[in-house]
């Protein structure tokens, strides 16, 4: 075989190699369910669950931003960013778990994942 194959082939596993990294570093996101706790990760990238605050739902419809508060089981709020379409289920949602960085206040989300858990349980 030709050099530039083997050259070839050493870039491609390494390509593999750094994005399996960055996928095993998104995988590994602290998990935090207590507004006391998200200060002391402040500028890491978390994930936080919480029950929606209906009450304090803004959505920009033209700069897909969507704004609201996120209750912890102690009864603590944060406020969250997200920029992006607001899901179709976000009104009737009772909770979410947002992925995102937590800076001035307010955790700015990348990733927002509803849960309803009346859609799981059984039928009465």
């Amino acid at each position: 075989m030709n050099r530039w194959m083997y050259v070839a082939g050493i870039l491609l596993i390494a390509g593999f190699a750094v994005l399996t990294a960055m996928e095993l570093k998104n995988a590994s996101t602290p998990y935090v369910t207590k507004v006391a706790d998200i200060a002391s990760f402040g500028g890491k990238v978390i994930q936080f669950n919480g029950k929606i605050v209906h009450n304090t739902v803004a959505y920009d419809r033209a700069n897909h931003d969507l704004i609201f508060a996120l209750r912890d089981d102690a009864g603590k709020m944060v406020n969250v960013f997200y920029d992006g379409p607001k899901p179709g289920d976000f009104d009737t949602a009772d909770a979410a778990v947002v992925r995102g960085v937590y800076r001035d206040g307010r955790l700015k989300a990348d990733e927002l994942l509803l849960r309803c858990p009346s859609k799981y349980e059984g039928k009465k």
